[in-house]
């Protein structure tokens, strides 16, 4: 191996590297050290290095301690003994072809280029050419990160740095010449000439373009639900949120939240607010909170003569509660409920769950309880006979006289009134009664019918009548006796006796009266021997035996008038016929338009 030497090659300003070949037969190259020789080199620690066994190609190593800047690589070997100079070609170098900052590797292939040296002096040249260049600093402007300074050449077109700075709530837009200034440039843009100074620096700051959000606003239950629009905020900015115009009834806005049920994040109404996001374009979703109102119910007695005390009640709306049980009382009447105004009607019961009686918050709603007198009624049904009679409403737990009968029959008696329309009697005509049916049900009671033909002909229907059963005496409305036609007095109807057949014969009929009173009748006679009695409890109050008698349409009736003192009495007609005369048919006394009439 031969000594090696350095020089300086002053025109280009670059290190030139010496070395000479080995002169051993069997290898074309040995091992070639080189030394720097020059004051202020740029590239230090060069080594080069054939291939063995040898395939044409050189290893070399060289190191770049500075300075930066753009600059060109070239390979170079001079055979002095033939005095010929090669260049490589680039298609011949590979490796690291770098000149930045660094050790770099590359490998010149001779063969490749069609290269070999005869001689044993050949000197190897590495280039570096700096062209003139500037520089160019990436400032964030408010952003975060770091970029790497980037050198460019003097009239050549090189590409930006790929914009590696983020900024919270901005969107990087470009570059520009100052920190406030416009845009200039684009991120990755191709740019030459960003200065005319050489060796010059460049500062590009980034750009920054604030990013915008929207908030949209839900009613959230609201009866005008979608009424107001989505507002738009820029990070960065504060900014008031849209003053609130949802409404909902029986609620109060409250404040805004993050969800339907609140949320983790609520904010109140027309809050100023800022950087809620730092997303381009983010929708922000705030939900209308609201607070149901609040109202007192006050119960009212509304009656002067009602008794207690009962306490407000608060309600909250859209919440179901039970009223209060009311504690209010008032003699002979009975508590139904509680209407809404001192004269209406009932519209709550007691104790019933209500919900929202108002919608207003903090008033007061009153409520006024509502009385009756609990009736029933009762409706009075003929069962066969006729006439009319108006239903009639009782008061309940209270005693009170049914309304007298005004329905007939013909030749029957009232004898009183059934619950059922085959019952027999079970309260009498005006009876007192209570509580025949519940509160507000209703009753029907049928009048029982006595029959009672006596009664109807001498027209005291509503007494008892009863008569001899062997002769009893007899309804009559006209009849024939000997071929003559004879008529009660009212030519309507009465009653007569049973005649004789020849013989001996007694016929009677009685009833009760209640005195103190004064009874009165019409008779006609029909047998001169026959006799008419009248009898008052037993004891005879007028004999008839005379001689009268009724001819053939001839009203030959006599009226009779006796009075009686209090108390029950039997009142009884009797008649005898001897057995002689006038045959059964005509016979007897006819009795009609009895009167009582009560002192």
């Amino acid at each position: 191996m031969n000594k090696t030497a350095m020089t300086v090659n002053s025109t280009k300003h670059n290190v030139v590297f010496v070395f000479f070949r080995s002169l051993l037969a069997t290898a074309i190259f040995g091992m070639m050290v080189v030394s720097s020789l020059a004051a202020t080199p740029t590239i230090s620690s060069v080594t080069a290095q054939q291939r063995y066994p040898w395939n044409g190609k050189v290893d070399i190593s060289y190191t770049v301690v500075g300075p930066m800047g753009q600059a060109t690589l070239s390979v170079s070997a001079e055979d002095r003994e033939n005095n010929m100079t090669y260049t490589a070609s680039s298609t011949a170098l590979s490796g690291d072809l770098g000149t930045d900052v660094g050790t770099h590797h590359i490998v010149w292939d001779l063969l490749a280029q069609g290269l070999e040296f005869k001689s044993n002096d050949v000197v190897f040249t590495v280039t570096v050419t700096y062209l003139p260049s500037y520089l160019v600093k990436y400032n964030a402007n408010g952003g975060s990160g770091t970029m790497a300074d980037q050198s460019f050449a003097m009239d050549s077109p090189q590409t930006l740095a790929a914009n590696d700075f983020t900024r919270t709530g901005y969107t990087f837009v470009g570059w520009a010449m100052s920190a406030n200034g416009a845009k200039v440039y684009d991120d990755q843009q191709s740019v030459s000439n960003l200065t005319t100074t050489t060796n010059a620096t460049v500062n590009l700051y980034a750009k920054w373009t604030p990013n915008t959000y929207k908030v949209g606003f839900y009613g959230n239950g609201a009866d005008n639900a979608g009424a107001m629009n989505a507002q738009t905020f820029t990070y960065d900015v504060p900014q008031k949120l849209t003053k609130n115009i949802y409404a909902r009834t029986g609620y109060v806005f409250r404040e805004w939240g993050s969800a339907a049920t609140g949320g983790s994040a609520h904010w109140s109404d027309e809050q100023e607010v800022v950087n809620m996001s730092p997303i381009q374009n983010r929708w922000i979703s705030m939900y209308a909170i609201w607070d149901p109102i609040s109202y007192t119910v006050r119960f009212n007695k509304n009656a002067s003569d009602a008794t207690g005390t009962m306490a407000n009640q608060s309600f909250t709306y859209d919440r179901a509660s039970a009223l209060r049980a009311n504690a209010f009382s008032r003699t002979d009447y009975t508590f139904t409920g509680w209407a809404t105004s001192a004269s209406g009607a009932k519209v709550y019961n007691d104790k019933q769950s209500v919900s929202n009686l108002t919608a207003t918050a903090g008033v007061i709603v009153d409520l006024y309880a509502k009385w009756e007198i609990p009736t029933y009624t009762v409706k009075f049904n003929a069962n066969g006979g006729s006439g009319t009679m108006t239903d009639q409403v009782l008061t309940y737990d209270k005693t009170q006289s049914l309304q007298a009968n005004s329905y007939t029959r013909n030749k029957y008696r009232f004898a009183g009134w059934s619950t059922s329309s085959s019952g027999s009697v079970q309260y009498a005509n005006k009876a007192s009664v209570k509580n025949l049916a519940a509160r507000g049900a209703t009753i029907t009671l049928y009048a029982v019918w006595d029959y009672n033909p006596l009664g109807e002909g001498i027209d005291q229907i509503d007494l008892i009548w009863t008569t001899d059963s062997t002769n009893p005496w007899n309804y009559y409305t006209s009849e024939t006796i000997d071929s003559k036609n004879y008529y009660p007095f009212d030519n309507t109807d009465g009653v007569k006796s049973s005649g004789a057949g020849g013989g001996v014969a007694d016929s009677w009929m009685q009833t009760t009266i209640t005195g103190p009173a004064t009874f009165s009748f019409r008779y006609a006679k029909r047998h001169y021997s026959s006799t008419f009695t009248v009898l008052v409890d037993g004891s005879v109050v007028f004999t008839d035996s005379t001689g009268t008698s009724q001819d053939a349409g001839v009203v030959g009736w006599t009226l009779k008038s006796f009075s009686v003192g209090g108390g029950n009495h039997t009142i009884r007609f009797n008649y005898h016929h001897p057995g002689k005369g006038w045959s059964s048919g005509g016979n007897g006394i006819r009795l009609d338009t009895m009167t009582v009439t009560h002192q």
